[in-house]
């Protein structure tokens, strides 16, 4: 069998290889095989895939893609799920598989040391068959797929990205942010130094692959993450308090209004004053009230000489009291004798 892909070189390591001729090319992976399987019985009438085939001529598919595509056995230690929810990496000792939720092993795997031939898959949504197209890598370094992409791995010191992007998940960023470049005020408060750092040594990254792989694989640090959320909520707790105090405070000493801190409430009993009398014109208590004396303009100290009818009444609409009379028109008086224009 001439391995070309992950799904082939996964049976090459779980069944006995076969002696005869390889003849036979894989319509999905281009591995040749002696025997191989009808690809009517491997792909349906719902395969959304074939676009991807790399022998799309064959009408045959190893036994290798048959195996991951097909739904006769679960991964090596699964006991449920299918091959295409999981993300596979097999060298010439180990076969190994991971769910998404295990992207430590999966970083842990690529970043370590391989033994030639290798191939890596990496499923994101867990839906595709990813397997079937990973390259076969005979060096070190290699290439892997993710998911519909391909990603050439760097050297060892370009695994030093993933060591920045976990630092500033850690200190507050968000992968959303971190993919798009767009930081939000919080982000740049919380970790702001730690942005242009990131962005000044990767930034120019993005949009590829590698980066968006990147991303994937990087998760925070929670030990890390749980110190930092408890030391913002004692920060923002002693703030608090302290916002408190002031407000009590400026309270105690700014008070408008009544119960204001020394300020007695109401008028003594014993407070003296003017009195009514200063309602009165100034008079004192002593003072004379007779009628000779001017009284102020309160309501109802008007007599009734000043007022003839008490009682209210509609005025006449064409009354001529207090009217004013229209000077008289002097009429022009025609006059016979013509005017003398001398």
């Amino acid at each position: 069998m001439k391995i070309q892909s992950g799904s082939a070189l996964i049976w090459s390591r779980t069944s006995t290889p076969d002696d005869e001729p390889a003849e036979r090319q894989c319509a999905i992976c281009a591995s040749f095989t002696a025997a191989g399987v009808p690809l009517d019985d491997v792909c349906g009438s719902l395969t959304t895939d074939l676009g991807s085939f790399r022998a799309p001529q064959s009408q045959w598919a190893c036994e290798g893609c048959a195996l991951v595509r097909g739904r006769s056995a679960h991964p090596p230690g699964r006991e449920s799920g299918w091959y295409c929810n999981f993300s596979h990496f097999v060298d010439a000792d180990r076969i190994e598989n991971a769910s998404k939720g295990e992207k430590p092993r999966i970083l842990a795997w690529l970043r370590g040391t391989k033994r030639a031939p290798w191939s890596c898959a990496i499923a994101d949504t867990g839906q595709k068959h990813v397997v079937c197209y990973a390259p076969i890598n005979l060096g070190g370094r290699g290439r892997v797929r993710f998911e519909e992409a391909e990603v050439a791995l760097p050297s060892a010191e370009g695994w030093a990205i993933v060591d920045d992007a976990v630092a500033l998940l850690t200190a507050g960023a968000t992968k959303e942010e971190m993919g798009t470049g767009d930081y939000t005020a919080r982000a740049w408060t919380l970790c702001g130094d730690a942005v242009r750092a990131f962005e000044d040594r990767w930034g120019a990254l993005r949009g590829g692959a590698w980066f968006s792989m990147v991303l994937w694989l990087s998760q925070r640090n929670e030990a890390d993450v749980a110190v930092r959320l408890a030391a913002e909520a004692a920060s923002k707790k002693t703030k608090k308090a302290r916002t408190s105090g002031r407000n009590q405070e400026r309270a105690a000493t700014h008070t408008v209004g009544r119960n204001v801190v020394g300020v007695p409430e109401g008028v003594p009993s014993d407070a003296t004053g003017e009195g009514v009398g200063a309602l009165e014109g100034g008079l004192g208590p002593n003072a004379d009230r007779s009628t000779d004396q001017p009284q102020c303009g309160r309501m109802g100290d008007v007599g009734s000489a000043s007022i003839a009818d008490p009682k209210p009444r509609q005025l006449d609409m064409f009354s001529t009291v207090g009217a004013v009379e229209p000077r008289a028109r002097k009429r022009r008086v025609a006059s016979d004798a013509a005017p003398d224009r001398s």
